[in-house]
């Protein structure tokens, strides 16, 4: 089933209790291949590498958008494994993954903001009193602190003072549980 705005087909499969994007058959070749590689594996680490997708915005982020794919990835996960868990993580305006949660890996929204740079800016740099330059309008100007995004828990907006543009000015990993 293709998801959101990817061109990928999201079919997931088990082999022996994980879940993968890809037929049963090479779940046991893909993990032997990173066993080798790295010495070691720690599975829910390498399903969140394996299923990671970048969402295809431009730099106006949609997070509306966003939460379709969420609810869509929540909606397959849950329909074809009942009875297992998973994790969908957001990296908002970046990418989206989604794992299974076991031993110490993260189900809980990240509590740090990473802010954002807009290309060319020197926004909320140290010192710098929250000056760039806006994408709208072109302009060096200031912007306001970030602000909570009023439909998205990931994502914080600053507000250019000259032409009153929104720009996502911090980020931070938002998780979704499934079947907990």
């Amino acid at each position: 089933m293709s998801v959101g705005p990817f061109d990928e087909e999201l079919d997931p499969h088990e082999y022996y209790g994980l879940v993968y994007d890809c037929p049963a058959e090479q779940i046991p070749v893909r993990l032997a291949r990173v066993a080798a590689r790295d010495g070691d594996l720690i599975v829910w680490q390498h399903q969140a590498f394996a299923h990671h997708m970048h969402f295809p915005f431009d730099e106006d982020c949609s997070p509306t958008e966003e939460m379709k794919v969420v609810r869509e990835y929540e909606s397959i996960l849950s329909e074809r494994f009942p009875d297992k868990r998973f994790v969908i993580a957001v990296s908002p305006c970046d990418q989206i993954t989604w794992y299974q949660p076991f031993t110490d890996a993260p189900t809980e929204d990240e509590e740090e903001w990473e802010v954002r740079r807009l290309p060319g800016s020197i926004i909320n740099g140290p010192g710098d009193g929250n000056t760039g330059t806006c994408e709208k309008c072109g302009k060096a100007t200031t912007f306001t602190e970030p602000q909570d995004h009023p439909k998205h828990r990931g994502i914080r907006t600053i507000t250019c003072a000259q032409c009153g543009a929104s720009h996502v000015g911090a980020t931070r990993v938002i998780r979704f549980k499934v079947g907990f």
